[in-house]
């Protein structure tokens, strides 16, 4: 790999990203049930949640967002969907802690427990953030915009509109689709999924 990679690791990294809804947990708790070595950001960013210092700044910054000495996500996604201010300066925060937190996690790797030579990097914001220009191959999980909001708002117990909204905040997956280097459709049954999930991960494998 010509480029420097994410945090400078010595291990070929292949991110897997999607849309909301569109099935990338789904497809990362299936891949980590199939002895791959999965480091999912969204467990990173609660894991920096719950540190004291990080509890100390948001306190700082949204002192009515803490009660008995946590955070209510619920009232602070509420504040930061209100503040670009503040969803910057949160953002910031977490993303401070980001490459301590992934390496630790990292550190865990043991090859003899898991069944390839590379790592998976679940995350949401992929191409947003540009970590694909620091990633060895990106897997990107879409699926049509008509069942993305039928899943939504079954999955979050919400209106079409809101769900259309939600969806509408992100990089459409047609945008994601041009960039990433595979991209597996998820729209039918859960073990045609399942299958195509495992073709472009044996492929994977052949090529590290």
């Amino acid at each position: 790999m010509g480029k420097k990679r994410l945090y400078n690791i010595q291990m070929p990294i292949v991110g897997l990203t999607g849309g909301i809804a569109s099935g990338k947990s789904t497809a990362s708790h299936y891949l980590s049930s199939r002895g791959y070595f999965v480091i999912d950001a969204d467990d990173l960013v609660k894991t920096i949640y719950k540190r004291e210092d990080i509890i100390g700044s948001v306190t700082a910054l949204v002192p009515e967002v803490i009660e008995n000495q946590k955070i209510n996500f619920k009232l602070l996604r509420e504040k930061v969907f209100a503040s670009s201010d503040l969803k910057l300066k949160i953002e910031n925060l977490v993303y401070s802690k980001l490459q301590e937190t992934f390496l630790k996690s990292f550190s865990k790797f043991n090859p003899d427990k898991y069944n390839s030579d590379f790592i998976i990097y679940d995350a949401p914001l992929i191409f947003e953030k540009e970590l694909y220009l620091k990633l060895d191959m990106t897997v990107l999980i879409t699926c049509s915009k008509k069942t993305q909001i039928a899943r939504l708002m079954r999955r979050d117990k919400i209106n079409q509109d809101l769900a259309e909204s939600m969806i509408a905040s992100q990089m459409p997956l047609e945008e994601k689709e041009k960039l990433a280097d595979k991209v597996v459709i998820n729209e039918s049954s859960e073990s045609e999924f399942r299958d195509s999930l495992e073709t472009v991960f044996q492929d994977i494998k052949l090529q590290h």
